[in-house]
Protein backbone atom coordinates (compact mmCIF):
# COMPACT_ATOMS: atom_id res chain seq x y z
CA UNK A 1 0.00 0.00 0.00
CA UNK A 2 1.34 3.35 -0.37
CA UNK A 3 0.67 6.27 1.72
CA UNK A 4 0.98 9.94 1.19
CA UNK A 5 2.53 12.21 3.78
CA UNK A 6 2.41 15.77 3.59
CA UNK A 7 5.78 17.49 3.78
CA UNK A 8 5.39 18.60 7.17
CA UNK A 9 4.72 14.77 7.69
CA UNK A 10 7.85 13.67 5.51
CA UNK A 11 11.48 13.92 6.94
CA UNK A 12 13.02 10.95 4.78
CA UNK A 13 15.23 12.70 1.41
CA UNK A 14 13.51 11.66 -2.05
CA UNK A 15 15.35 9.84 -4.51
CA UNK A 16 12.87 9.56 -6.52
CA UNK A 17 10.02 12.20 -8.76
CA UNK A 18 6.96 12.31 -10.05
CA UNK A 19 4.22 15.07 -11.28
CA UNK A 20 0.85 15.25 -9.64
CA UNK A 21 -1.51 13.70 -11.78
CA UNK A 22 -4.47 11.76 -11.43
CA UNK A 23 -2.37 8.22 -12.27
CA UNK A 24 0.19 8.91 -9.68
CA UNK A 25 -0.13 6.14 -7.23
CA UNK A 26 -0.20 4.25 -10.45
CA UNK A 27 2.87 5.63 -11.82
CA UNK A 28 4.28 4.64 -7.92
CA UNK A 29 3.00 1.57 -7.63
CA UNK A 30 4.51 0.63 -11.10
CA UNK A 31 8.05 2.13 -9.54
CA UNK A 32 8.05 0.71 -6.20
CA UNK A 33 6.94 -3.21 -8.23
CA UNK A 34 10.29 -2.69 -10.32
CA UNK A 35 12.84 -1.54 -7.79
CA UNK A 36 12.54 -3.35 -4.99
CA UNK A 37 15.61 -2.10 -3.52
CA UNK A 38 14.01 0.85 -3.54
CA UNK A 39 10.89 0.67 -1.91
CA UNK A 40 12.07 2.00 1.24
CA UNK A 41 12.38 5.52 -0.64
CA UNK A 42 10.03 8.10 -0.50
CA UNK A 43 8.78 9.76 -3.79
CA UNK A 44 8.72 13.39 -4.20
CA UNK A 45 5.41 14.63 -6.21
CA UNK A 46 5.52 17.95 -7.79
CA UNK A 47 2.95 20.69 -8.96
CA UNK A 48 3.63 20.32 -12.99
CA UNK A 49 2.94 24.37 -13.08
CA UNK A 50 5.29 25.69 -10.61
CA UNK A 51 7.66 22.33 -9.73
CA UNK A 52 6.83 22.88 -5.96
CA UNK A 53 6.22 19.93 -3.23
CA UNK A 54 2.82 19.02 -2.86
CA UNK A 55 3.03 15.61 -0.92
CA UNK A 56 5.23 12.70 -0.77
CA UNK A 57 4.61 8.85 -1.29
CA UNK A 58 5.71 6.02 0.50
CA UNK A 59 5.57 2.21 -0.35
CA UNK A 60 4.64 -0.03 2.94
CA UNK A 61 4.16 -3.59 2.89
CA UNK A 62 0.45 -5.36 4.01
CA UNK A 63 2.26 -7.47 6.19
CA UNK A 64 1.11 -6.56 9.60
CA UNK A 65 1.47 -8.97 12.55
CA UNK A 66 1.51 -11.69 10.45
CA UNK A 67 5.05 -13.30 8.95
CA UNK A 68 5.21 -13.77 5.50
CA UNK A 69 6.10 -17.45 6.09
CA UNK A 70 3.21 -17.90 8.44
CA UNK A 71 0.02 -16.56 5.71
CA UNK A 72 0.36 -14.73 2.42
CA UNK A 73 -1.25 -11.35 1.77
CA UNK A 74 -1.52 -9.98 -0.98
CA UNK A 75 -0.13 -6.96 -2.48
CA UNK A 76 -1.93 -5.76 -4.71
CA UNK A 77 0.92 -5.15 -7.32
CA UNK A 78 -2.00 -5.33 -10.52
CA UNK A 79 -5.39 -3.87 -10.88
CA UNK A 80 -7.09 -1.82 -12.59
CA UNK A 81 -10.85 -0.74 -12.83
CA UNK A 82 -12.13 -2.68 -15.37
CA UNK A 83 -10.52 -6.26 -14.14
CA UNK A 84 -12.56 -8.74 -15.09
CA UNK A 85 -14.02 -10.92 -11.99
CA UNK A 86 -14.70 -8.29 -9.36
CA UNK A 87 -17.08 -9.22 -6.96
CA UNK A 88 -19.08 -6.11 -5.54
CA UNK A 89 -20.91 -7.83 -2.89
CA UNK A 90 -19.50 -5.93 -0.38
CA UNK A 91 -19.95 -2.80 -1.80
CA UNK A 92 -23.42 -3.21 -2.56
CA UNK A 93 -23.89 -3.66 1.30
CA UNK A 94 -22.85 -0.39 2.49
CA UNK A 95 -25.43 3.21 1.53
CA UNK A 96 -22.22 5.68 3.37
CA UNK A 97 -18.49 5.01 3.53
CA UNK A 98 -16.56 6.57 5.92
CA UNK A 99 -12.96 6.54 4.77
CA UNK A 100 -10.60 7.65 7.69
CA UNK A 101 -7.10 7.78 5.96
CA UNK A 102 -6.51 9.26 2.06
CA UNK A 103 -4.06 6.42 0.53
CA UNK A 104 -3.49 4.38 -2.81
CA UNK A 105 -6.34 1.90 -1.87
CA UNK A 106 -8.96 4.44 -0.39
CA UNK A 107 -8.39 6.51 -3.59
CA UNK A 108 -9.00 3.38 -5.92
CA UNK A 109 -12.21 2.08 -3.54
CA UNK A 110 -13.88 6.04 -3.86
CA UNK A 111 -13.27 6.18 -7.43
CA UNK A 112 -14.51 2.63 -8.30
CA UNK A 113 -17.20 3.13 -5.70
CA UNK A 114 -18.48 6.69 -8.07
CA UNK A 115 -17.78 4.55 -10.86
CA UNK A 116 -19.95 1.88 -10.52
CA UNK A 117 -22.38 3.15 -7.91
CA UNK A 118 -22.41 6.43 -8.15
CA UNK A 119 -25.54 6.85 -5.86
CA UNK A 120 -23.65 5.50 -3.10
CA UNK A 121 -22.15 8.60 -0.25
CA UNK A 122 -18.35 9.10 0.73
CA UNK A 123 -17.12 10.40 3.35
CA UNK A 124 -13.09 11.28 3.64
CA UNK A 125 -11.90 11.77 7.11
CA UNK A 126 -8.81 12.80 5.69
CA UNK A 127 -7.97 16.55 4.04
CA UNK A 128 -5.46 15.04 1.94
CA UNK A 129 -7.96 13.52 -0.48
CA UNK A 130 -8.31 16.96 -1.48
CA UNK A 131 -5.57 16.39 -3.82
CA UNK A 132 -7.30 14.40 -5.80
CA UNK A 133 -11.13 14.85 -5.44
CA UNK A 134 -13.57 17.57 -5.41
CA UNK A 135 -16.36 17.79 -3.27
CA UNK A 136 -19.98 17.16 -4.72
CA UNK A 137 -23.43 15.73 -3.42
CA UNK A 138 -21.95 12.19 -2.91
CA UNK A 139 -18.34 13.04 -1.57
CA UNK A 140 -17.65 14.82 0.76
CA UNK A 141 -14.17 15.58 2.57
CA UNK A 142 -14.36 15.95 6.34
CA UNK A 143 -11.78 16.25 9.13
CA UNK A 144 -13.38 14.26 11.87
CA UNK A 145 -15.85 11.98 12.84
CA UNK A 146 -17.28 15.29 14.98
CA UNK A 147 -17.77 17.19 11.59
CA UNK A 148 -19.47 14.14 10.51
CA UNK A 149 -22.30 14.17 12.92
CA UNK A 150 -22.27 17.79 13.62
CA UNK A 151 -23.17 18.24 9.69
CA UNK A 152 -24.27 14.49 8.34
CA UNK A 153 -25.67 12.97 11.43
CA UNK A 154 -29.14 12.32 9.48
CA UNK A 155 -26.75 9.59 7.17
CA UNK A 156 -26.15 7.46 10.92
CA UNK A 157 -29.86 6.23 9.65
CA UNK A 158 -28.37 4.51 6.71
CA UNK A 159 -26.21 1.47 6.28
CA UNK A 160 -22.46 2.80 7.29
CA UNK A 161 -19.57 1.02 5.98
CA UNK A 162 -16.42 2.22 8.01
CA UNK A 163 -12.95 1.68 6.03
CA UNK A 164 -9.53 2.27 7.85
CA UNK A 165 -5.88 1.63 6.93
CA UNK A 166 -4.50 -1.17 9.70
CA UNK A 167 -2.81 -3.69 8.77
CA UNK A 168 -3.05 -5.53 11.49
CA UNK A 169 -4.87 -8.33 12.03
CA UNK A 170 -7.19 -9.00 15.24
CA UNK A 171 -9.81 -12.03 15.40
CA UNK A 172 -12.82 -10.14 16.64
CA UNK A 173 -16.10 -11.17 14.63
CA UNK A 174 -17.44 -7.61 15.86
CA UNK A 175 -15.61 -6.06 12.59
CA UNK A 176 -17.85 -8.25 10.30
CA UNK A 177 -21.12 -7.19 12.39
CA UNK A 178 -20.52 -3.47 12.38
CA UNK A 179 -18.85 -3.19 9.29
CA UNK A 180 -15.41 -1.78 10.14
CA UNK A 181 -13.17 -2.88 7.67
CA UNK A 182 -9.46 -2.48 6.67
CA UNK A 183 -8.27 -1.23 3.14
CA UNK A 184 -6.78 -4.94 2.89
CA UNK A 185 -10.23 -6.30 3.25
CA UNK A 186 -11.93 -3.99 0.92
CA UNK A 187 -9.64 -4.95 -2.05
CA UNK A 188 -9.42 -8.51 -0.42
CA UNK A 189 -13.17 -8.72 -1.01
CA UNK A 190 -13.09 -7.36 -4.61
CA UNK A 191 -10.15 -8.76 -6.15
CA UNK A 192 -10.63 -12.51 -4.46
CA UNK A 193 -11.83 -13.78 -8.12
CA UNK A 194 -9.73 -11.81 -10.24
CA UNK A 195 -7.05 -14.58 -11.14
CA UNK A 196 -9.01 -15.94 -13.60
CA UNK A 197 -6.90 -18.79 -15.93
CA UNK A 198 -7.96 -20.46 -19.39
CA UNK A 199 -6.30 -23.74 -19.25
CA UNK A 200 -8.30 -25.15 -21.78
CA UNK A 201 -11.41 -25.46 -23.44
CA UNK A 202 -13.02 -28.21 -21.44
CA UNK A 203 -16.51 -27.22 -19.63
CA UNK A 204 -17.19 -23.80 -21.19
CA UNK A 205 -20.32 -23.76 -19.21
CA UNK A 206 -18.62 -24.16 -16.03
CA UNK A 207 -16.45 -22.12 -13.82
CA UNK A 208 -14.40 -23.67 -11.31
CA UNK A 209 -12.72 -21.99 -8.05
CA UNK A 210 -9.69 -24.17 -8.15
CA UNK A 211 -8.57 -24.12 -3.75
CA UNK A 212 -4.73 -24.53 -4.69
CA UNK A 213 -1.79 -23.10 -2.25
CA UNK A 214 1.04 -24.49 -0.60
CA UNK A 215 0.43 -25.66 2.70
CA UNK A 216 4.13 -25.00 4.41
CA UNK A 217 3.40 -24.79 8.06
CA UNK A 218 -0.33 -25.01 8.21
CA UNK A 219 -1.26 -27.45 10.21
CA UNK A 220 -4.55 -30.52 9.12
CA UNK A 221 -7.40 -29.10 10.42
CA UNK A 222 -6.46 -25.64 9.09
CA UNK A 223 -5.86 -26.75 6.04
CA UNK A 224 -9.51 -28.94 5.97
CA UNK A 225 -11.51 -25.89 7.50
CA UNK A 226 -10.33 -23.14 5.37
CA UNK A 227 -11.02 -25.04 2.11
CA UNK A 228 -14.43 -25.96 3.31
CA UNK A 229 -14.77 -21.86 3.91
CA UNK A 230 -13.59 -20.89 0.63
CA UNK A 231 -15.26 -24.15 -0.95
CA UNK A 232 -18.87 -22.47 0.81
CA UNK A 233 -17.85 -19.26 -0.25
CA UNK A 234 -17.89 -20.24 -4.07
CA UNK A 235 -20.84 -22.10 -3.66
CA UNK A 236 -23.03 -19.14 -2.52
CA UNK A 237 -21.28 -16.68 -4.83
CA UNK A 238 -23.06 -15.43 -8.35
CA UNK A 239 -22.15 -17.97 -11.19
CA UNK A 240 -22.54 -20.81 -9.40
CA UNK A 241 -18.60 -21.74 -9.24
CA UNK A 242 -17.96 -25.07 -8.59
CA UNK A 243 -14.76 -25.78 -5.72
CA UNK A 244 -11.97 -27.85 -6.21
CA UNK A 245 -8.92 -28.06 -4.11
CA UNK A 246 -5.44 -29.38 -5.21
CA UNK A 247 -3.24 -28.31 -1.55
CA UNK A 248 0.53 -29.09 -1.02
CA UNK A 249 2.17 -29.39 -4.71
CA UNK A 250 6.25 -29.67 -5.39
CA UNK A 251 8.12 -27.75 -3.23
CA UNK A 252 5.69 -27.16 -0.49
CA UNK A 253 7.33 -28.28 2.43
CA UNK A 254 4.44 -29.75 4.09
CA UNK A 255 4.02 -31.98 6.86
CA UNK A 256 1.52 -34.40 5.24
CA UNK A 257 3.18 -35.62 1.94
CA UNK A 258 6.30 -36.49 2.75
CA UNK A 259 7.98 -34.44 -0.13
CA UNK A 260 6.03 -36.61 -2.94
CA UNK A 261 4.44 -33.21 -3.61
CA UNK A 262 0.91 -34.97 -4.14
CA UNK A 263 -2.65 -32.71 -3.85
CA UNK A 264 -2.87 -33.56 0.01
CA UNK A 265 -6.31 -33.06 -0.01
CA UNK A 266 -7.05 -36.35 -2.19
CA UNK A 267 -4.51 -38.01 -0.51
CA UNK A 268 -7.24 -38.58 2.55
CA UNK A 269 -10.20 -36.68 1.49
CA UNK A 270 -12.82 -37.01 -1.46
CA UNK A 271 -12.64 -34.55 -3.70
CA UNK A 272 -15.57 -32.11 -3.57
CA UNK A 273 -17.05 -32.28 -7.18
CA UNK A 274 -17.28 -35.15 -9.47
CA UNK A 275 -15.14 -33.81 -12.36
CA UNK A 276 -12.03 -35.08 -12.64
CA UNK A 277 -9.44 -32.84 -11.53
CA UNK A 278 -7.39 -33.06 -14.48
CA UNK A 279 -9.91 -31.35 -16.44
CA UNK A 280 -10.53 -28.78 -14.62
CA UNK A 281 -6.88 -27.98 -15.76
CA UNK A 282 -7.69 -28.41 -19.46
CA UNK A 283 -11.22 -26.12 -18.31
CA UNK A 284 -12.12 -22.99 -20.22
CA UNK A 285 -13.04 -20.87 -17.24
CA UNK A 286 -11.36 -21.54 -13.97
CA UNK A 287 -10.72 -18.77 -10.91
CA UNK A 288 -7.28 -19.55 -9.17
CA UNK A 289 -7.73 -19.09 -5.51
CA UNK A 290 -5.58 -16.34 -4.02
CA UNK A 291 -2.88 -18.49 -1.92
CA UNK A 292 -3.46 -18.29 1.44
CA UNK A 293 -5.25 -14.97 1.17
CA UNK A 294 -7.79 -15.51 3.75
CA UNK A 295 -7.46 -13.59 6.68
CA UNK A 296 -8.59 -10.33 4.98
CA UNK A 297 -11.18 -11.92 3.02
CA UNK A 298 -14.07 -10.83 4.78
CA UNK A 299 -16.67 -13.59 3.05
CA UNK A 300 -14.43 -16.32 4.44
CA UNK A 301 -14.13 -14.68 7.97
CA UNK A 302 -17.68 -14.61 7.57
CA UNK A 303 -17.82 -18.06 7.51
CA UNK A 304 -14.66 -18.41 10.13
CA UNK A 305 -16.80 -15.92 12.50
CA UNK A 306 -20.90 -17.24 12.20
CA UNK A 307 -20.55 -20.61 10.01
CA UNK A 308 -22.01 -23.87 11.92
CA UNK A 309 -19.04 -25.74 11.09
CA UNK A 310 -20.56 -29.16 11.75
CA UNK A 311 -22.96 -28.27 8.80
CA UNK A 312 -19.87 -27.41 6.74
CA UNK A 313 -18.08 -30.21 7.32
CA UNK A 314 -21.37 -32.54 6.73
CA UNK A 315 -22.17 -30.66 3.16
CA UNK A 316 -18.15 -30.88 1.99
CA UNK A 317 -16.07 -33.36 3.65
CA UNK A 318 -15.96 -37.14 2.89
CA UNK A 319 -13.15 -39.45 4.30
CA UNK A 320 -11.86 -41.60 0.34
CA UNK A 321 -12.20 -45.24 0.98
CA UNK A 322 -8.60 -45.89 1.94
CA UNK A 323 -8.38 -43.45 4.39
CA UNK A 324 -11.71 -44.59 6.46
CA UNK A 325 -10.69 -48.47 5.97
CA UNK A 326 -7.07 -47.46 7.83
CA UNK A 327 -9.31 -45.68 10.35
CA UNK A 328 -11.91 -48.56 10.98
CA UNK A 329 -8.95 -51.09 11.25
CA UNK A 330 -6.81 -48.97 14.11
CA UNK A 331 -9.75 -47.99 16.01
CA UNK A 332 -10.83 -51.67 16.05
CA UNK A 333 -7.46 -52.82 16.90
CA UNK A 334 -6.94 -50.11 19.79
CA UNK A 335 -10.41 -49.85 21.20
CA UNK A 336 -11.17 -51.84 24.66
CA UNK A 337 -14.24 -54.09 24.66
CA UNK A 338 -17.26 -52.62 26.09
CA UNK A 339 -15.30 -49.04 26.36
CA UNK A 340 -18.98 -48.32 27.53
CA UNK A 341 -19.52 -44.13 27.99
CA UNK A 342 -16.24 -42.43 26.76
CA UNK A 343 -14.47 -39.27 27.64
CA UNK A 344 -12.13 -37.84 24.84
CA UNK A 345 -9.74 -35.60 26.07
CA UNK A 346 -7.08 -33.59 24.05
CA UNK A 347 -3.94 -33.10 25.97
CA UNK A 348 -2.36 -30.05 23.50
CA UNK A 349 0.69 -29.16 24.54
CA UNK A 350 4.19 -28.79 22.46
CA UNK A 351 4.26 -25.79 20.58
CA UNK A 352 1.16 -23.99 21.44
CA UNK A 353 3.49 -22.92 24.78
CA UNK A 354 5.89 -21.76 22.44
CA UNK A 355 6.91 -18.30 22.52
CA UNK A 356 6.38 -17.97 19.30
CA UNK A 357 2.56 -17.91 19.62
CA UNK A 358 2.31 -16.31 22.46
CA UNK A 359 -0.65 -13.74 22.86
CA UNK A 360 -1.81 -15.17 19.72
CA UNK A 361 -3.16 -18.67 20.83
CA UNK A 362 -4.59 -19.53 24.35
CA UNK A 363 -1.64 -21.37 26.71
CA UNK A 364 -2.85 -24.57 27.14
CA UNK A 365 -3.11 -26.33 30.66
CA UNK A 366 -0.76 -28.53 31.96
CA UNK A 367 -0.78 -32.40 31.62
CA UNK A 368 -1.00 -31.84 35.88
CA UNK A 369 -3.70 -29.51 35.18
CA UNK A 370 -5.56 -31.48 32.48
CA UNK A 371 -5.74 -34.77 34.50
CA UNK A 372 -7.12 -33.36 37.84
CA UNK A 373 -10.12 -31.69 35.51
CA UNK A 374 -10.02 -34.80 33.77
CA UNK A 375 -10.07 -37.16 37.13
CA UNK A 376 -13.01 -34.71 38.60
CA UNK A 377 -15.26 -35.36 35.26
CA UNK A 378 -14.99 -39.10 35.08
CA UNK A 379 -15.84 -38.87 38.84
CA UNK A 380 -18.72 -36.11 38.16
CA UNK A 381 -20.10 -37.85 35.22
CA UNK A 382 -19.21 -41.65 35.48
CA UNK A 383 -17.47 -41.94 32.77
CA UNK A 384 -15.66 -45.47 31.69
CA UNK A 385 -12.86 -45.00 29.62
CA UNK A 386 -11.00 -42.03 28.74
CA UNK A 387 -9.57 -41.93 25.24
CA UNK A 388 -6.43 -40.04 25.24
CA UNK A 389 -5.27 -37.47 22.56
CA UNK A 390 -2.35 -35.98 22.69
CA UNK A 391 1.06 -35.84 20.94
CA UNK A 392 3.28 -34.08 24.24
CA UNK A 393 5.20 -36.91 25.87
CA UNK A 394 5.10 -34.83 29.35
CA UNK A 395 0.89 -34.84 29.08
CA UNK A 396 0.72 -38.67 28.28
CA UNK A 397 3.53 -39.55 31.02
CA UNK A 398 1.72 -37.95 33.64
CA UNK A 399 -2.28 -39.93 32.63
CA UNK A 400 -0.42 -43.12 32.18
CA UNK A 401 0.56 -42.74 35.72
CA UNK A 402 -2.05 -41.94 37.38
CA UNK A 403 -5.15 -43.48 39.13
CA UNK A 404 -6.47 -43.12 35.65
CA UNK A 405 -4.15 -45.12 33.76
CA UNK A 406 -6.44 -48.71 33.40
CA UNK A 407 -9.13 -46.49 32.32
CA UNK A 408 -7.24 -44.77 29.15
CA UNK A 409 -7.00 -45.66 25.81
CA UNK A 410 -4.90 -44.28 22.87
CA UNK A 411 -3.49 -44.17 19.34
CA UNK A 412 0.41 -45.19 19.03
CA UNK A 413 2.67 -42.35 18.47
CA UNK A 414 6.09 -40.42 18.31
CA UNK A 415 5.33 -38.15 21.14
CA UNK A 416 7.39 -34.94 21.57
CA UNK A 417 9.62 -33.88 24.73
CA UNK A 418 8.79 -30.05 24.16
CA UNK A 419 11.52 -29.86 27.01
CA UNK A 420 13.77 -31.16 24.95
CA UNK A 421 16.69 -28.90 23.76
CA UNK A 422 16.67 -29.62 20.68
CA UNK A 423 12.32 -29.21 20.39
CA UNK A 424 11.60 -27.01 22.84
CA UNK A 425 9.80 -23.10 21.56
CA UNK A 426 10.32 -24.35 17.85
CA UNK A 427 6.89 -25.14 15.82
CA UNK A 428 5.88 -28.91 15.44
CA UNK A 429 6.37 -28.93 11.56
CA UNK A 430 9.85 -27.87 12.56
CA UNK A 431 10.22 -30.33 14.94
CA UNK A 432 8.91 -33.48 12.83
CA UNK A 433 11.37 -31.72 9.60
CA UNK A 434 14.22 -32.81 11.61
CA UNK A 435 12.50 -36.36 12.32
CA UNK A 436 12.33 -39.30 10.24
CA UNK A 437 8.85 -40.13 9.75
CA UNK A 438 6.28 -41.35 7.74
CA UNK A 439 4.50 -38.09 6.87
CA UNK A 440 0.98 -39.63 5.56
CA UNK A 441 1.01 -42.64 7.84
CA UNK A 442 1.05 -40.55 10.43
CA UNK A 443 -1.46 -38.30 9.31
CA UNK A 444 -3.60 -41.54 8.91
CA UNK A 445 -3.30 -41.93 12.63
CA UNK A 446 -4.03 -38.29 13.34
CA UNK A 447 -7.13 -38.08 11.38
CA UNK A 448 -8.32 -41.65 13.34
CA UNK A 449 -7.78 -39.58 16.78
CA UNK A 450 -9.86 -37.03 15.38
CA UNK A 451 -12.61 -39.54 14.18
CA UNK A 452 -12.39 -41.57 17.23
CA UNK A 453 -12.68 -38.16 19.77
CA UNK A 454 -15.62 -37.13 17.36
CA UNK A 455 -17.65 -40.51 18.53
CA UNK A 456 -16.77 -40.32 22.60
CA UNK A 457 -19.84 -38.89 24.68
CA UNK A 458 -18.30 -35.89 25.64
CA UNK A 459 -15.13 -33.61 24.80
CA UNK A 460 -12.30 -32.04 27.54
CA UNK A 461 -9.25 -30.52 25.75
CA UNK A 462 -6.28 -28.47 27.64
CA UNK A 463 -6.91 -25.38 24.87
CA UNK A 464 -9.23 -24.60 21.74
CA UNK A 465 -6.99 -26.41 19.37
CA UNK A 466 -7.76 -27.96 16.03
CA UNK A 467 -8.58 -31.41 17.11
CA UNK A 468 -10.83 -29.92 19.66
CA UNK A 469 -12.47 -27.70 17.04
CA UNK A 470 -12.42 -30.66 14.47
CA UNK A 471 -13.83 -33.11 16.68
CA UNK A 472 -16.77 -31.27 17.95
CA UNK A 473 -17.76 -30.18 14.27
CA UNK A 474 -17.95 -33.74 13.39
CA UNK A 475 -19.55 -34.95 16.01
CA UNK A 476 -22.51 -32.73 14.70
CA UNK A 477 -23.48 -31.04 18.34
CA UNK A 478 -24.22 -34.49 19.84
CA UNK A 479 -21.49 -34.43 22.99
CA UNK A 480 -22.88 -34.38 26.39
CA UNK A 481 -20.56 -31.74 27.06
CA UNK A 482 -17.25 -29.85 25.24
CA UNK A 483 -15.29 -28.10 27.25
CA UNK A 484 -12.05 -26.32 25.85
CA UNK A 485 -10.36 -24.88 29.44
CA UNK A 486 -7.79 -22.48 27.80
CA UNK A 487 -9.69 -20.84 24.85
CA UNK A 488 -8.28 -19.15 22.33
CA UNK A 489 -8.93 -16.72 19.86
CA UNK A 490 -10.03 -18.88 16.94
CA UNK A 491 -14.12 -19.71 16.92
Amino acid sequence: MIRLFTEEECTATARMGLTHSPSVFDEAREFYKYNETMRNDYIRVINGKDNNTMYYLHWETNYGNFHPEMVYINEFWDYTMDDPGMDFELIERGSVFLIEEFNEYSLFIARLIRSYFPDKFIFFLDKKASFFFEESDCLHILSSYAEFYNKYKFFIRKTIIRINSDKEFYFDSKIMVEKRYSTNHIMTSIFWSANRIRFGDLHPDKTFYLIKNKLGMEGLVDMIKFALFRADMAKHKKGRLIPVVDQGGPGDANQFDGGSGENVWTMFFEQLTDIPIDEVYRSKNVILAQERQLYFNPYVLERFYFADWAELFRKYLRFNKPTMEFIRKLEDEITPENPGRILGVVGRGTDYNSSLVEGFLGTPLTGEMILEKTEGLVKEHGFDTVFLATEDAHVFDVFMNSSLKDKIYFVPQNRIDYADENNNDKFLVDIYAQRERDSKFETLKYLTILYILSKCNALAATVSCGAYLFAEAFNNHKYEFCIAYADTNQK
